[in-house]
């Protein structure tokens, strides 16, 4: 089953998608500063 995003279901899985991507942005961040820093 594949699953596709209908244009409806956008206005929610937006918010959804931001929240986890502004979640994994330090991550990402610290990971980038350690990898130049050696």
């Amino acid at each position: 089953m594949a699953t596709a995003v209908l244009p409806h279901h956008l206005p929610y899985t937006l918010p959804i998608l931001q929240a986890r991507w502004e979640q994994e942005l330090p991550r990402i961040r610290n990971f980038v500063q350690e990898r130049l820093g050696r």
